[in-house]
């Protein structure tokens, strides 16, 4: 297993524990919206595939044409990592508001086309793995240049992040 493999990994296992409690809900409740407004629950998966695509499109751009990373966008991208493995609510930045969830289907669908980014993230792993690790293939709206391994690590986080996002959910509905 390559450096990105483990990365890979544990975000398989986040997407994994995140789809297997959604699918225990019932599709009112995965429907429902918080009573302080926001996005529901298949909402929130429907963002996380939009940014998966998103990012992984931007990664297999960058491989062929990798670029060195300022040391601030190495501070900024650890920093904003960090930051999602907290419940700490956040704005999607203006400039990728093609992110934002909109036609969203059901469960199962999104679970089929979710399915589909790790099959391809996967196949891609090999070609990320070939750029030196030190190099930017990924330009991040807020933290600016990451490497294939900091892209993963953010892409781990933002699923992290989103779980807690769906802990206030099932606790807004729920009362």
């Amino acid at each position: 297993m390559g450096r990105l493999g483990r990365k890979f990994e544990l975000r398989q296992r986040h997407r994994r524990e995140l789809l297997e409690r959604l699918c225990g809900w019932s599709g009112e409740k995965l429907r429902a919206q918080p009573a302080e407004g926001g996005w529901n629950a298949l909402e929130v998966v429907d963002h996380l595939i939009r940014t998966e695509e998103a990012i992984m499109g931007a990664m297999v751009a960058g491989a062929a044409a990798p670029c060195r990373i300022p040391a601030t966008d190495r501070v900024k991208g650890a920093l904003l990592t960090r930051m999602f493995l907290t419940p700490a609510r956040v704005r999607v930045p203006a400039q990728v508001s093609f992110l934002l969830p909109r036609d969203v289907g059901t469960m199962e669908e999104l679970a089929a086309r979710w399915d589909a980014v790790e099959r391809e993230m996967e196949g891609r792993l090999a070609l990320w793995e070939s750029v030196p690790g030190k190099l930017g293939i990924f330009r991040h709206p807020v933290a600016g240049w990451m490497s294939a391994s900091g892209a993963l690590s953010f892409l781990n986080a933002h699923i992290v992040h989103h779980g807690f996002q769906v802990d206030r959910i099932q606790q807004s509905i729920e009362r």
